[in-house]
């Protein structure tokens, strides 16, 4: 954006072509200041049929990729992400790196079910080691 390496996520709404004009569309802005991140799903102890939260985090196994929409700092917007269809379940526990710090997110509510991506609100936690 402006030639700098910032960028907004936005939806394309609609668009439209006249004969002899340009192209036309309107765009619904997301975010301003999205994420993209790669978030890991927290192992519960009580996951019997799932490898150990140790051979997770060693050999990278339940990787996620999930754009941060919004943080739910700024007030405007409660905390949400999209991410794949097949990685959302309501009260899943994902760690990431965000913001040049280790996080967790615990998600709340689907928001928005698409063909290919989940929209959904979370809230940050703290996870006990």
């Amino acid at each position: 954006m402006d030639g700098s390496d910032r960028y907004w996520l936005c939806l394309i709404r609609s668009m439209h072509a006249e004969p002899g004009r340009g192209m036309h569309a309107n765009i619904a802005i997301l975010s301003r200041e999205p994420q993209a991140v790669q978030l890991r799903l927290v192992i519960e102890q009580h996951d019997a049929d799932a490898v150990t939260e140790n051979a997770a985090r060693q050999f990278a196994f339940n990787n996620v990729r999930a754009i941060i929409v919004s943080e739910g700092s700024a007030g405007s917007q409660k905390a949400n992400f999209l991410l794949a269809p097949e990685h959302w379940e309501a009260g899943r526990v994902y760690e990431g790196t965000v913001g040049g710090s280790v996080r967790h997110l615990h998600s709340l509510q689907l928001l928005r079910r698409g063909d290919d991506y989940v929209r959904a609100s979370f809230e940050w936690v703290s996870v006990e080691p």
